[in-house]
C-alpha cells in the first residue's frame, strides 16, 4: 500500500488503457477523482507529497538524503561500484560487509544498481530494460488481432508499472517479484 505501489498501479492502468481502449483513460481519471474526493486516508497520503513537511522529512532522513548519499558513493566508485549486494538493499542490510557504513534500504532500484555495479552495470541493466520494453511492444503489436491480445497488453502494462515502481522501491529484491517479472518477460518474448 505504498505510494510508489499506487503510482506503479496507476502507470500500469494508464498503459493498459492506451493499448486497449483510450476511452478507459476517462474512466480511470474519474475513479481517481472519486477516490481523492471521497477517501480522505488516500487523498491526504497522496497530497502530503506536495507539502513542505514532506520535503523536510525526506531531506532529514528520507529518500532525498539517501539518494544524495548514494550518488556520492557512486562518484567514488564510478566504474566498478561497491559490488552486488554491497549497498542499499536486503543483502547489504543483512550482511554489513563493509565497516563504517550505516546500511539502509535505497528505495530506488536503478540507483542501487548503479552504486553496486557502477555506471557500466547500470547502463547494461537499462539496455536490458529498453530491450524488454521494445520486445514487449512488438508482442503487443504482433498479437493485436489475436484473442490473447488483452492478456499480452495486461502483462506489458503490469511490467511497465513494476519498472516505474522500481524508481521508489527495491522491487527486484523480493524473490517472487523478480521471478514473476522475468517469467512474464519471457512470455512476452515468446508471444
Amino acid at each position: 500500500y505504498s505510494r510508489g505501489a499506487w503510482a506503479g498501479v496507476a502507470v500500469a492502468i494508464f498503459v493498459f488503457a492506451i493499448l486497449q481502449d483510450r476511452k478507459l483513460i476517462g474512466l480511470m481519471l474519474a475513479a481517481m477523482g472519486f477516490v481523492l474526493a471521497f477517501v480522505p486516508s488516500i487523498s491526504s497520503r497522496i497530497l502530503f507529497l506536495f507539502t513542505p513537511e514532506f520535503a523536510e522529512a525526506s531531506a532529514r532522513n528520507g529518500r532525498s538524503v539517501r539518494w544524495e548519499f548514494a550518488y556520492q558513493v557512486l562518484t567514488e566508485h564510478p566504474l566498478t561500484g561497491m559490488g552486488p549486494g554491497g549497498f542499499g538493499g536486503a543483502v547489504a542490510m543483512n550482511n554489513r560487509i563493509i565497516d563504517g557504513i550505516d546500511y539502509f534500504y535505497m528505495d530506488n532500484y536503478y540507483l542501487k544498481t548503479a552504486v553496486e555495479t557502477g555506471w557500466p552495470g547500470l547502463i547494461i541493466f537499462l539496455l536490458l530494460v529498453a530491450a524488454l520494453i521494445w520486445w514487449g511492444l512488438r508482442a503487443v503489436l504482433a498479437t493485436r488481432r489475436d484473442p490473447v491480445s488483452p492478456l499480452i497488453k495486461g502483462i506489458y502494462a503490469a511490467m511497465m508499472g513494476v519498472l516505474f515502481h522500481c524508481y521508489s522501491e527495491n522491487i527486484f529484491e523480493v524473490p517472487y517479484m523478480n521471478a514473476y517479472f522475468w517469467c512474464f518477460a519471457a512470455l512476452l518474448f515468446f508471444a
